[in-house]
Formats: C-alpha cells, sequence, structure tokens
C-alpha cells in the first residue's frame, strides 16, 4: 500500500478553511541556500497564500554569526504584528541548534522548538504530527507494534522518539552505527526513516508486511527523493513516499500549529 498525504492534507486545509483563522504574520527565518529549505519554504508559502495569511521570508547569509541571529529572532519576537516564528532548519554547522531553537519565544513557537527542547508539551512538531495522523488515516494501529526510528534528528527523531514514549508505544531509535543495525532495522513493524541521505534502503532492508514513513527529503540534480528506493518495492509493504507523502501533511500541520498558538 501506498501512503500518499495529499487526501489527509486536504482534509487538514479544508478544516482549516472552515476555521475564523487567526490574524498575524507568519515569519520564516531562512539562513543560507539549502535547497530542500527552498522546497518546504515554497509549499508553506503557497499554503499561506491558500489560506490568506501573511507570509514573510526573512533571508539570512549563511555565515551571520550567532550574535546576528538572535537580534533576528528577538526582533519578531517582539513585533506583535507577527503571530508565528519559524527558524527555518538545518542551520549553518557554526550555529548550535538547541541554542537558536531557544530563542524563539514561546508563544510564536509554531515548529514546537520548546517541545523539542523538554520546555512545554504543546505544540508538538508539525513533523511529528503529520506521522502520527498519517498513521490513524490509514488505520494503522501501532498498540503491541515494535516502532524503529531510524536517525535521531533535532525536529524528527528526536521528538518523535519523545512523543511515541510519552504514548506508551514500543520504540527505538537506530543510529547508523548500531553494530546490529541491519537485524534491528528489519526487526521494525513500523520504521520511520530521517536520515537525510537519500536512497539510502531498498524493500529488501526491511521485514514483509513492514509500514515504512519516509521523512527525508533530497533534492538532487532536480530531482526530489526520500530515504527509500520507491522503484523497487515489495506489495507486502506500505510506504509513504517521497515526494507526495510526509511533506504536504507536514505543511498542513504547520498551519493547524497556526491556530493554536
Amino acid at each position: 500500500m501506498i501512503l500518499y498525504g495529499a487526501p489527509l492534507a486536504q482534509q487538514i486545509i479544508n478544516e482549516l478553511r472552515n476555521k475564523s483563522l487567526p490574524s498575524g504574520k507568519l515569519a520564516v527565518i531562512k539562513i543560507g541556500d539549502d535547497l530542500t529549505s527552498e522546497l518546504y519554504i515554497r509549499k508553506k508559502a503557497e499554503l499561506a497564500k491558500n489560506l490568506s495569511i501573511d507570509f514573510e521570508v526573512i533571508r539570512l547569509s549563511g555565515d551571520i554569526s550567532s550574535e546576528e541571529l538572535k537580534t533576528e529572532i528577538v526582533k519578531l519576537n517582539q513585533n506583535r504584528d507577527v503571530r508565528a516564528v519559524l527558524l527555518q532548519i538545518p542551520l549553518p554547522k557554526h550555529i548550535d541548534e538547541n541554542w537558536a531553537a531557544s530563542l524563539v519565544d514561546p508563544k510564536k513557537d509554531i515548529d514546537g522548538f520548546n517541545y523539542i527542547l523538554g520546555k512545554s508539551d504543546r505544540p508538538i512538531p508539525p513533523t511529528v504530527m503529520a506521522i502520527s495522523d498519517l498513521l490513524k488515516f490509514y488505520k494503522i494501529d501501532l498498540k503491541s507494534k515494535k516502532i524503529v526510528i531510524v536517525g535521531g534528528g533535532f525536529l524528527v527523531g528526536k521528538p518523535l522518539f519523545k512523543y511515541f514514549t510519552e504514548r506508551g508505544y514500543r520504540v527505538l531509535m537506530l543510529g547508523k552505527d548500531d553494530p546490529s543495525y541491519k537485524q534491528k532495522l528489519k526487526s521494525g513493524d513500523i520504521v520511520i526513516t530521517a536520515t537525510g541521505r537519500g536512497g539510502t534502503f531498498t524493500s529488501s532492508d526491511f521485514k514483509d508486511c513492514a509500514v515504512v514513513i519516509d521523512v527525508s527529503t533530497v533534492c538532487e540534480n532536480g530531482v526530489t527523493k526520500g530515504d527509500a528506493d520507491f522503484s523497487s518495492w515489495n506489495s507486502s509493504q506500505s510506504l509513504s513516499p517521497v515526494p507526495g507523502g510526509i511533506g504536504p501533511v507536514t505543511v498542513a500541520e504547520l498551519f493547524k500549529n497556526f491556530c493554536l498558538l
């Protein structure tokens, strides 16, 4: 089964259209020239326009200093016209993600940084909710299932592990240096891949009847791909494709968070 995200994303968008949406601007800070980030910003801008939500991108140089970034974030925190502040990840290597995320005002924290940092229980990061809601949408039960998360990144692996653990599910965080990597990967009933490397797995890496949620998005030579090689998939397994899987749901979930702030 192919777990397309568009039907769920459209359902969320329709629900938002039927609400009285709050006023205020969604301000996105984009640092550097990461192509995947540009793709997501474009999708966010399109949906913001669709929902008549004011949207602005503040583009900063990839060599910006930490203090300069802090000044920009504080400025947006203090701007009464700005309802939500989104610091687009990934950041340049010289800027600490935890430090930068902690600067965003919790009242404007649309990406759930404070949930990731353990300072608040809401809002939950959009990608985490996209994964959870996509599984529910396709009626995939998590009880008694072994969940394996591949990749412990800031925006996906870390908060997703926290989210599933809090709900009592059996979950394993799997790093590439684990000596039993292949065996543990193949033991997962539900596998969420978020390595960010692209083209890492084929169907033979997973057990028969596994559900694989591919969260990575990599843009190379004009081609967008995820961790899983979609062309060689086992029909007994379920897969969320890239593009067209988690991505559109994540963007829709972001605007749900906009309403929750």
